[in-house]
């Protein structure tokens, strides 16, 4: 459990916010000690918060219990539970490889929500800041801003943790993340939480929004003891976690709790981190969310817990295991081949099932063979009514389960109209999951501006293109009212080869795009080396128009790039940027680029030549020698 920042109050809590919270009831001192966040002494406050907590799970019993009912339906496998200390398969005495082959073949409940998960959570959305207004400062803060949360996404593996709080999600119906950082680093980070750690009163969540939360947790001792050293005594004092399974670990319980603030400068917000003994960690808790982001696949009515894909097919798959056993025990007792004998032939009947000749004796009548039938055919055909109706359930066809395609759908139109019409059934699903890294993008801002209090010169490195940048907090620090956040698909473009082919080739037919284009638009990997060569002039013109904008450094263009596409570049920015406040000698230094790539572009002046050099023309006599005037005109020979 990473260890919080400590902090101060600012002000002590007093009797007087207690006395104003609770004038009108008038509690007796059981009713106050429910209201944990005003104890002030630690150890009462533990115990108090483990009462609490123990209290919700046990009027909620038929949650834990739905729970493990649902990881069962999917992995197909008996367990325990999944409490953090209950966390174990049910073999008993029978040795796993018997369980094995004891259990169904057919999960129809796995392969939809693994086909789902791998249809929208495959999707990585990018979180992007948008500027309020048009000055070229704000528009470059924004930009290095998304790519400093880029950074942040990358070094927290935010898009692979959030695979599993989608899968999580569709198995027990919430899904949930934390955020948090690293103790002793600046390291912002996540990780996926399985919501039976999560304990929400129904009551106080009823609308979705609960006051307080917490989150009980095993803790490794000694791990706990490096975190919290100043309270070493306690934590070795602290009862050891029962285990149902074989374990050398030496674990305690651990509960984390939040209140939210009733509002702003309310002062009855707090956090703790608590043993059954001992509170380790107490802070004011003066934000309005917890550090958390949830995903439901179905939002219930009413209550803070979703609804999953387990539960919605759970019907059907039980349906299925029972046939499935009545199938079963029907090719074993009732298609087992059989050799009826009359009674009294002679017969060699342990030839019977040999491939040699069966004798019997004159006058005997021949063996019969018959193999029974073993169900009705309804049976089988009301099985896979029972299949397609769950996958028409969740929205998905066995096609896209067994990742195939309809046979006949090969042009591009046809294929992105049939991802169209999948797509649209997730729409709402898809439209949370990008929500919740709009949410997530908010905490983690939220932790670097603290985190940038203690430390003035907080970075991180983020990637550019094929380049890493090195970003400092610094410099893209702005503030909330000078931008506002949008989430973002990475890709749109048909996911086939042959969808992508056609999408882009009508583009590049419409005029659309360029041909430099048309192969990064693809996307292939077998291509990526090519692209790399074919994309560079593009990258490494766009990398030094970059270095104008923003740094002010000028390099000249040089004959080996492609001086036209160049050239369209810096006038496209120019006109983008000079009807903002971007520096007269930046706009200078990109109109002196088009002209350098204007005369780069003109070809040199070509030497004049004579009339008499042109090809074609008529080649001159050559003169006579000179003749002395001293020589005779008719020589004597």
């Amino acid at each position: 459990m990473p260890k919080p920042k400590s902090k101060t109050y600012s002000q002590p809590l007093d009797d007087q916010i207690v006395k104003k919270s609770l004038a009108k009831s008038k509690p007796a001192d059981e009713d106050i000690k429910s209201h944990w966040w005003f104890i002030q002494d630690q150890r009462q406050l533990a115990q108090t918060i483990f009462q609490i907590a123990f209290k919700i799970e046990g009027n909620q019993r038929s949650l834990w219990r739905a729970n493990i009912g649902w990881a069962q339906l999917y992995e197909n496998l008996d367990t325990l539970g999944y409490m953090p200390n209950f966390f174990a398969p049910i073999f008993g005495t029978v040795p796993p490889s018997s369980a094995i082959g004891n259990r169904l073949t057919y999960n129809i409940i796995k392969s939809c929500v693994d086909s789902v998960t791998a249809k929208i959570a495959k999707n990585k959305p990018r979180v992007k800041f948008v500027t309020t207004d048009g000055s070229f400062k704000l528009q470059r803060q924004s930009k290095k801003l998304t790519q400093y949360l880029d950074g942040l996404f990358y070094g927290a593996d935010v898009y692979n943790h959030a695979q599993k709080m989608f899968k999580n999600a569709c198995v027990f119906g919430t899904g949930c993340m934390k955020v948090f950082v690293e103790p002793n680093t600046t390291d912002i980070r996540v990780e996926n939480i399985l919501p039976t750690e999560i304990v929400v009163d129904q009551a106080d969540g009823v609308y979705g929004k609960p006051k307080q939360l917490h989150q009980r947790k095993n803790a490794n001792r000694e791990n706990l003891i490096g975190i919290f050293p100043e309270h070493e005594e306690a934590i070795s004092s602290c009862t050891s976690l029962p285990h149902t399974v074989l374990s050398a670990a030496d674990q305690v319980m651990l509960i984390e709790s939040w209140h939210l603030p009733s509002k702003e400068g309310a002062g009855d917000g707090k956090h703790t981190i608590c043993i059954e003994n001992c509170t380790l960690f107490e802070e004011e808790w003066t934000k309005p969310y917890y550090p958390f982001v949830f995903y439901r696949w179905t939002q219930k009515i009413a209550g803070f817990y979703g609804m999953g894909l387990c539960e919605e097919l759970a019907g059907i798959q039980l349906a299925i295991n029972r046939l499935l056993k009545m199938i079963q025990a029907s090719q074993e007792y009732m298609c087992v081949p059989r050799v009826f004998v009359e009674q009294g032939s002679v017969i060699a009947k342990q030839k019977l099932f040999d491939f040699g000749i069966v004798e019997y004796a004159p006058g005997s009548s021949p063996p019969v063979y018959n193999t029974a039938s073993a169900m009705s055919p309804e049976i089988y055909q009301f099985l896979e009514t029972l299949f397609n109706k769950a996958y028409e359930i969740s929205g998905i066809s066995q096609l896209s389960a067994s990742a195939q395609k309809p046979a006949g759908l090969n042009s591009g139109v046809a294929l992105r109209e049939y991802q169209d019409i999948n797509t649209e059934r997730f729409a709402i699903q898809g439209d949370k999951y990008e929500q919740l890294f709009l949410e997530l993008g908010k905490m983690m801002i939220d932790l670097t501006k603290e985190l940038y209090e203690d430390n003035k010169d907080l970075s991180i490195k983020s990637r550019s293109g094929k380049f890493i940048d090195t970003i400092k907090w610094s410099e893209v620090n702005l503030k909330e009212d000078q931008y506002a956040m949008e989430c973002f698909p990475v890709s749109s473009l048909p996911e086939t080869p042959e969808g992508r082919l056609a999408f882009v080739q009508e583009l590049s037919q419409a005029g659309l795009i360029e041909p430099e284009h048309i192969m990064e638009l693809m996307s292939i990997p077998d291509v990526e080396g090519f692209l790399n060569i074919k994309n560079s002039s593009y990258e490494d013109t766009l990398k030094m128009l970059d270095k104008i904008i923003e740094d002010g450094e000028y390099q000249r263009p040089n004959e080996y790039m492609n001086l036209q596409l160049a050239r369209n570049l810096a006038q496209g920015l120019y006109l983008k940027y000079q009807i903002t406040d971007l520096e007269e000698d930046r706009l200078d230094m990109l109109r002196q680029w088009m002209d350098d790539c204007d005369l780069l572009m003109t070809p040199p002046p070509q030497p004049e030549i004579s009339q008499e050099q042109l090809p074609g023309s008529p080649q001159g006599v050559p003169a006579s020698p000179p003749v002395s005037d001293m020589l005779p005109v008719n020589p004597i020979q």
